[in-house]
């Protein structure tokens, strides 16, 4: 058994060392000693406070970009995930013991390395009973395999199509919508349109890429001529030349997958340059921050439950007056996704540990596969032969310019493609 120690940050948060038999620590740090010096992932540890027995606790850990070009994201991820965790401390914890949940994290500095490496650590070393986080290390196939064994329960943040696979990932439930629904209702809407030209770009990543030859297949044998850029887009250079090329072929419209990456500088590009081409686009829980001017004419893919009507639903707007506590801000400019998604993730871990009164992945399986867990995003269908997440029916397109505090308004005359 493991004993450890942490100490706290200037926050109230902790970082937590472990003390290990002797001949065991000198295995572990010669290991260390093996592998590249950036793959460093310290772990910080909350603070538990609750109603919980705080004197036992089931630990949960996520990998993050807290820091990088999905900083913004994993931040937001983090606060979801602190809200969760308290509210589930404050209501009595976990089991029929009252266990505290523990939330503990890594920054994995949006970088796919050292994400792989701190999902490893948080399971072998800290013995975590779930894991949660983007699994950016999807993005090395070599990484690939073992992350579908990592033998705990692991909510995944990613829409990768293998993720939903329980063969190849038999204890991964998804807290997201599969990148092959996203592009099936992108290409949907093309056909709605009538659209016979369109442009497809994407930000290179292994989903935006799945995206792009779903969509693809989606649209063959119709009248609709596909042309994608070759060219990644991840900059605003990038952007420059893939829009000029565009630009000069006069599409009908430009289709874009992206990670979180490319949707910013393509829209700030087409801006610049006078492009009015419609834009429409499966983008995860990122939406950029720029003036409502640049999004006209741009449709995104979200969860159904983000678009309001004239009122927001009640659970909905308790939610987002919590992260905006939470934030010490008095609006969002970003919506709600990547928020309630991690909320998500811990109250339904926190909701199947209490309903079979074990953590262990065998009995958390079972149980997800035959109740289907109603979250803030909407409902997660999960059984033994498909972990869908968020399947077509949970999904919408919602003009970009409609976000407001957080969730999309729908117009009150809407498109012909709704």
């Amino acid at each position: 058994m493991t004993s450890r120690r942490s100490w706290r940050d200037g926050h109230g948060r902790g970082v937590r060392v472990g003390v290990l038999p002797g001949l065991f620590v000198a295995a572990v740090v010669l290991a260390a000693c093996q592998l590249p010096a950036h793959l460093g992932v310290p772990t910080t540890v909350e603070k538990i406070e609750g109603t919980c027995d705080t004197s036992a606790v089931v630990e949960v850990g996520a990998s993050l970009p807290l820091s990088g070009r999905l900083a913004a994201t994993g931040r937001a991820e983090l606060t979801g995930l602190e809200l969760a965790v308290e509210h589930v401390n404050q209501s009595g914890g976990v089991l029929t013991s009252h266990r505290c949940l523990e939330l503990m994290y890594k920054d994995d500095r949006s970088d796919p390395s050292v994400d792989n490496q701190a999902l490893l650590d948080l399971v072998n070393q800290e013995r975590v009973s779930l894991v949660v986080g983007p699994f950016l290390a999807l993005s090395d196939s070599a990484d690939r395999a073992h992350l579908g064994a990592l033998g705990v329960t692991a909510d995944s943040f990613s829409s990768v199509e293998e993720t939903f696979e329980p063969r190849s990932y038999p204890y991964t439930f998804p807290m997201s919508a599969s990148i092959s629904s996203q592009a099936q209702i992108l290409a949907n809407d093309v056909r709605t349109h009538d659209w016979q030209q369109v442009t497809v770009v994407s930000s290179g990543s292994l989903a935006s890429t799945e995206g792009v030859s779903v969509f693809k297949a989606d649209t063959r044998g119709t009248r609709i001529h596909v042309t994608t850029e070759s060219q990644s887009v991840d900059s605003p250079a990038s952007a420059s030349k893939v829009l000029a090329a565009v630009r000069s072929t006069h599409p009908d419209a430009l289709v874009v997958f992206d990670d979180g990456s490319t949707l910013t500088p393509v829209l700030a590009v087409r801006r610049a340059i006078g492009l009015s081409l419609p834009v429409i686009a499966s983008i995860g829980g990122n939406t950029p921050e720029l003036p409502a001017s640049d999004l006209l004419g741009v449709e995104i893919v979200v969860p159904t439950a983000l678009e309001v009507t004239h009122s927001t639903a009640p659970g909905l707007t308790t939610f987002r007056a919590q992260v905006l506590h939470a934030l010490h801000r008095d609006r969002l400019q970003a919506a709600l996704t990547p928020y309630a998604q991690a909320y998500d993730a811990i109250a339904m871990f926190a909701g199947a540990v209490s309903g079979v009164n074990a953590d262990d992945p065998g009995s958390l399986r079972t149980y997800l596969e035959n109740a289907n867990y109603q979250g803030i995003l909407g409902s997660y269908n999960f059984t033994s032969g498909s972990h869908a997440g968020l399947d077509v029916s949970q999904e919408s397109l919602v003009p970009l310019d409609t976000l407001s505090n957080g969730v999309f308004i729908r117009p009150t005359v809407r498109g012909s493609n709704h």
